[in-house]
């Protein structure tokens, strides 16, 4: 099978999101630190009651940070897209909008992209992950081949391709339609 694309900026954006968003490093430092300040400031509002008897101090810093708990989900989401928008512009802008061609066979893939060509064993494959709008293949280096979805006129016929290649080759297909970056 052989098929022609794209890859924008959103794209690679995308990708980004969801390969972060499955690092259980990068899962664990975003859950601690929504958590951080909070405790802090309850240690201190809890340490000025008992030092002053005052317990206007314990409820601002209750407030701020049940405020704080409520707010910052949605600007650490922010905060990582921006991020991730700079990287990309800074490091990959080379890429987008150039035509690739990717050839998919049981024993190689073959990317073709204007003056580089390269050739992958099958058996390099790590697994093939479906979200809603890019299929992702990745390597044993860690490397993804990006598909975006949108770009594909026959996806069906794609997906059941892949999906073929991944039982011959024994790697997971997973599909994961629900993702979203939160």
């Amino acid at each position: 099978m052989k098929i022609d694309y794209t890859i924008d900026e959103n794209d690679f954006l995308i990708y980004q999101l969801f390969t972060a968003s499955k690092s259980p490093k990068i899962t664990k430092t975003r859950k601690m630190s929504k958590f951080r300040l909070p405790i802090f400031l309850i240690i201190i509002g809890v340490l000025f009651y008992f030092l002053t008897q005052i317990w206007y101090y314990l409820i601002f810093c209750s407030i701020f940070g049940l405020f704080w708990l409520l707010l910052f989900p949605k600007w650490e989401k922010n905060y990582y897209k921006k991020y991730f928008q700079i990287y990309i512009q800074e490091n990959f802008s080379n890429i987008f909008g150039k035509t690739i061609t990717l050839e998919l066979t049981n024993d190689f893939l073959f990317s073709k992209e204007k003056g580089y060509e390269n050739k992958i064993m099958t058996s390099e494959l790590k697994e093939i992950t479906e979200i809603p709008s890019l299929i992702l293949i990745k390597l044993s280096n860690g490397q993804s081949l990006i598909i975006p979805k949108n770009q594909i006129p026959d996806i069906k016929l794609l997906k059941s391709h892949l999906q073929e290649l991944a039982s011959y080759i024994n790697i997971d297909y997973i599909v994961n339609d629900k993702w979203k970056w939160r």
